[in-house]
């Protein structure tokens, strides 16, 4: 049985506030991380067995150009700026 049916009516509008107010907690946060990111975003690719990751920007072609593993940082922020995009779209559906 799920927990939010055994919620009285009255313990159920709390309930919901506190996870609004959870929710755009979270939205803030990921709209600020969003402000920060680098531009563009990261395509990765199998070449044989090794992956090779590109940042796409707008002044780039659509196949990007090639990160190096050195620049490690770089393509986590990327990658993290792309999960936090889809976390966002998520949060703000169900606020």
């Amino acid at each position: 049985m799920n927990q939010i049916e055994n919620l009285s009516p009255d313990q159920f509008l709390p309930e919901m506030q506190s996870r609004a107010e959870k929710l755009l907690a979270v939205i803030i946060e990921k709209r600020k991380s969003l402000a920060n990111a680098p531009v563009g975003r990261l395509r990765v690719a199998m070449h044989g067995k090794q992956w090779h990751c590109y940042h796409v920007s707008p002044s780039s072609d659509s196949n990007g150009v090639y990160i190096p593993k050195e620049k490690i940082k770089f393509i986590k922020r990327l990658a993290q700026k792309d999960y936090d995009g889809a976390l966002l779209k998520e949060l703000e559906r169900q606020l």
